[in-house]
Parts: structure tokens; C-alpha cells; sequence
């Protein structure tokens, strides 16, 4: 007669978030007296209950589980016992292997006690893979509905974030309304002035960080008063600073579902394009007014840095000087000189970066100085202003030709591009998809896929990425540039001194030529490029 075998039961319980609703029957307390009650009714030892509480059934990477199958694998467990197959996954391709391969590899029996589930019995498999195949289209349409739910709420303007947007805290009653959170609204503004100066992201990070201020995540853990998950010393850094800078959550308005899961088996986040965004206006009250806001969102359209002097200080044109033979940006330079008197006087020249770099070879110095660059752009503002006192509709009537044959040159080239990011991103999408197929259908090696996928999932994010620019390039709006521009600088006609902010407001770039003899004299061409209309002769 055969000795009958001792079994030494690992319980598995597991709950997720929609399971709640559907009451106490299925909850954790509720599992593990059911499979308890069952093991010691059959004699059973219990080596212990494996509790996964507010993990979904399509993820099979949950901390519990993997502990169980440890166990499994060493030994210790020779019973996995569940209430019902969901409980174990809702992935019917993952649940059938581990009911079909691992378990039976170990040596493992697995029960689902209330679907009658037993594989050391002659059960039904035909009515077990379509209890898994039920409960997987149970997880698709539970996805299915949760993000029609959160969308719906999106689009009308609720808050969806688990965190407010720092400068914002959650209303006490109604946890999706922002509220303004005075001090570090304070530090936003802050950040957003010296934005609008010309400050670059890097050393607006420096600033907040010499002055101590908490950065984001350590100030939000600290003003709720929660042990901090990850207590470490963080630091404000440029990334952290531009994602502030861009975030229109400080205009009032919301802008969410940029990321979405790839699907509801595969969790991991991947960025949307923009017309699948939801996007509402004037939500809450906002901490920037759209003049700081629109500054801000133009001087980071130049594409420049400014860096800073030796001093900290940030030069007066640093950032805006383009070389005009090589397109290279230009360098500041300070020097001291002695002058009469044995007065010491600074010297700041600007220099070509390519030269200073490469030298001859690559481009020829340019250098220029601040002092006469300064007094050229301060008349050429007056000269501006004054032409448009004159005759404001013969200037514009002109910028307005010049610009529209630009922009369609500008719009032809951006069109085709989109297209062709449009295709590449379509056939990776089938490119993976494919190669997902080949690895469960077992055509692809594990490490075929390992190598693969990392690369096209990459490679998409990068096109994700440049398509959400130039989609944004393509809509961004035009009308009525012109007499914006023409209003601006007309308030500029008697100015007698330029500052950053003045820069910020009225110029995209100046280009600066070679210095060239004639009749014995140097000169050189500078060309000053206006925001909105670009270079007027």
C-alpha cells in the first residue's frame, strides 16, 4: 500500500482595487478562512498564507507571489491552494502556465477550491481554460471601463493625480480640485521670474538649492507629514526646473493622460500623442498670469542657454548672440583693463564658441563688444518704434509678405516629417506586437526578445517624443503676431537702457558678422531677428 503523501500548503490570497466592490465574500479575511478551514480538514500543514492585497490579476510580478513560488521552487511548498482561479491571475496565458509547467515542474499540486480546479485529478480542462479565458476578458473589460471612467472625469476638469502639482495641494473637500499652496507657489513664481530674465534651468536649480529650499518630492512628504518612502537627500535639478516651467497647471489649466499603460496585461507607462490628451481650461486658480507665462514659453522657443559669468551673474546677451557664418553661438568674455588714472574698468566682448573652440579652422573670431553692441540694438529698438509711428500698416503689410512665404516653406518641411514619424511609430507598433506574438508562440528565443524589444520600445519613445514637438510646431497659433510685436515695441521708443528682461521680451536672436576693412575703417553686419517677425532690414 502506498504511503500517502504529506502536503505542505502554501494559501494564496489576493484582492485588487475593483475586486472591493464586490463585497466581503471575496475578501482577504474571507480567503484565507476559507482555504484554512479546507487545509485543516484535510490534514493538511500550513507553511504559511501569501497575501497580495491591491494588486491587479494581470500582473504576475506581485511581491507575495513571487515569495510563494520561491518556496515552490525550493521545496518548502508542495501546495498552492487558491479560492478561485482569478485569484491566481486574471492573464490566461500566464495562469495556464503556471498550472500547466511550473507547478507540475516542481512537483507542486495546485487547487482552485471553489471552480473545482485540482491537478492531481482527472478535472475538466476544457472548462478550466475557459474559466481563464473568462476571467481575462473580466480584467480587459474592468480596464475597459476604469479608463472610460478616468477619462470622463479628466475631460471634465477633475484632478486624477495622486500628487498635486507642486505650488498646489488637494482641496480638503473635493480631493479633485486644486488649491494654491502659498509657499511654494511663492518658490514657482520665484522660479518663472528668473526664467523670464534669462536664467537658465541649471543654474535656477543652483539658486533654490544654495538658499536650501526643499525640492518637490521632499516638500510634499514634509508638509503632509508622512514618513518619506525613499528618504534620501534630493536636490533640485534642470529636469525638475523645466517640468515646472512647462507645466500649464500654473495658467489654471489641467492637462492630464499624457502617459497611459501599454495595455491592461502590460502596465508599463508610455507616453501618449498630444490629440489624446485631455485638456481643460481655467480649472483653478491659477499661480502664473499669461504674460509671465507667454514670456517664459517664447524665450524657451529660442533654444538657447545662457550661461553663466564667472560671477553668477548672467551676461546681458549671453544666449541670444548667433555667429553669422558659422551659426555657432557666442562666448562671453571679461577682461580687466587699467584706463587713465589707474582706474580698473571690467572689458565684456563677446567671441565666436566654434572659433574659441576650433580655432581658425573652423570660423574666425567675430569678436564684439558689449558696450557698442549695446548702444546699436538700443537705436535700432527707437529706429523700430519710430517707423511704426509713421506708417504701421506699410511695415507690417511687408513682415506679413515676407512671413507668409517663409511659413509655408517652414509648414512643407514639418508636414512631411510628421508623416514619416507617423509611419515609423506605425511599424513599430506592428514590429512589437509581432514580436510579442513570436515570444509566447515560443519562435523567438527569450533572449531574441530580451534584446529586441528594449530597442523598439526606445526607438519609439524618441519618435513619441520629436512628433509631440513638431505637432506642437505645426499648431502653434500665428495670428495676430504681427501687431502683438508692433504694440510691444512701440512702448520701447525712448528706452535708454537695456536689460534681460527687455531682451526676453522683444528679441529671438542677433547675429553678429566678421569684421571687414573699408576704406580703413572696420564695420560689420548685425543682424537683429524680432520675436514674431523675424529680421527687419
Amino acid at each position: 500500500m502506498t504511503a500517502r503523501q504529506t502536503y505542505r500548503a502554501g494559501i494564496y490570497a489576493r484582492l485588487s482595487r475593483d475586486d472591493e466592490r464586490q463585497g466581503e465574500s471575496i475578501s482577504i479575511e474571507n480567503q484565507k478562512l476559507i482555504l484554512t478551514r479546507f487545509c485543516e480538514s484535510q490534514g493538511w500543514q500550513i507553511m504559511g498564507c501569501y497575501v497580495d492585497d491591491g494588486w491587479t490579476g494581470t500582473n504576475f510580478d506581485r511581491p507575495a507571489f513571487r515569495r510563494l513560488i520561491e518556496d515552490v521552487r525550493d521545496k518548502r511548498v508542495n501546495l498552492v491552494i487558491v479560492k478561485d482561479l482569478s485569484r491566481l491571475g486574471r492573464d490566461y496565458i500566464e495562469v495556464g502556465r503556471y498550472t500547466d509547467c511550473v507547478f507540475p515542474l516542481y512537483g507542486c499540486r495546485f487547487i482552485a477550491l471553489n471552480d473545482g480546479v485540482d491537478t492531481i485529478r482527472q478535472n475538466d480542462d476544457v472548462g478550466m481554460i475557459f474559466k481563464n479565458v473568462i476571467n481575462d476578458i473580466y480584467a480587459r473589460d474592468t480596464s475597459r471601463k476604469i479608463r472610460a471612467v478616468r477619462r470622463a472625469n479628466a475631460e471634465s476638469g477633475k484632478f486624477m493625480g495622486q500628487k498635486a502639482p507642486y505650488g498646489y495641494r488637494k482641496a480638503e473637500d473635493d480631493r479633485h480640485k486644486l488649491q494654491i499652496d502659498p509657499p511654494a507657489a511663492a518658490v514657482v513664481r520665484r522660479i518663472f521670474a528668473l526664467r523670464r530674465e534669462g536664467t537658465g534651468y541649471q543654474m535656477i536649480a543652483r539658486l533654490l538649492n544654495q538658499d536650501g529650499i526643499a525640492p518637490p518630492y521632499d516638500y510634499h512628504y514634509g508638509c503632509r507629514g508622512e514618513p518619506n518612502p525613499y528618504p534620501t537627500n534630493h536636490l533640485w535639478s534642470r529636469e525638475t526646473v523645466r517640468s515646472i516651467l512647462r507645466n500649464e497647471a500654473y495658467i489654471g489649466n489641467m492637462v492630464q493622460l499624457k502617459q497611459g499603460s501599454v495595455s491592461y496585461k502590460d502596465h508599463r507607462q508610455k507616453s501618449r500623442p498630444p490629440e489624446s490628451w485631455a485638456r481643460v481650461e481655467n480649472t483653478h486658480e491659477p499661480i502664473i498670469d499669461r504674460a509671465v507665462w507667454e514670456a517664459v514659453r517664447a524665450l524657451d522657443g529660442g533654444q538657447f542657454r545662457p550661461r553663466a559669468a564667472g560671477s553668477g551673474a548672467v551676461g546681458l546677451f549671453s544666449g541670444y548672440l548667433r555667429c553669422a557664418d558659422c551659426g555657432y553661438g557666442m562666448k562671453r568674455s571679461l577682461s580687466h583693463k587699467r584706463r587713465s588714472g589707474g582706474v580698473i574698468r571690467d572689458y565684456v566682448s563677446y567671441l565666436c564658441v566654434n572659433y574659441s573652440q576650433s580655432g581658425k579652422v573652423a570660423c574666425s573670431a567675430h569678436t564684439i563688444a558689449e558696450e557698442p553692441l549695446k548702444a546699436v540694438v538700443l537705436r535700432d529698438i527707437r529706429e523700430k518704434a519710430a517707423m511704426l509711428d509713421i506708417d504701421e500698416d506699410h511695415v507690417l503689410q511687408t513682415i506679413r509678405a515676407r512671413r507668409a512665404e517663409a511659413s509655408r516653406e517652414t509648414d512643407r518641411t514639418q508636414m512631411k516629417e510628421k508623416a514619416n514619424l507617423e509611419k515609423r511609430l506605425s511599424e513599430l507598433t506592428r514590429l512589437t506586437r509581432r514580436l510579442y506574438e513570436d515570444r509566447v508562440s515560443g519562435e523567438v528565443s527569450p533572449g531574441v526578445y530580451a534584446r529586441l524589444m528594449p530597442q523598439y520600445e526606445a526607438e519609439a519613445r524618441e519618435k513619441e517624443r520629436r512628433l509631440e514637438e513638431v505637432t506642437g510646431e505645426l499648431s502653434a497659433v500665428r495670428e495676430a503676431a504681427e501687431e502683438d510685436w508692433a504694440a510691444l515695441i512701440k512702448r520701447y521708443r525712448h528706452v535708454t537702457e537695456l536689460s534681460r528682461q527687455l531682451l526676453a521680451s522683444l528679441i529671438e536672436k542677433i547675429e553678429i558678422g566678421a569684421a571687414v576693412a573699408v576704406d580703413g575703417q572696420k564695420q560689420r553686419e548685425i543682424r537683429i531677428h524680432y520675436k514674431f517677425v523675424g529680421y527687419i532690414p
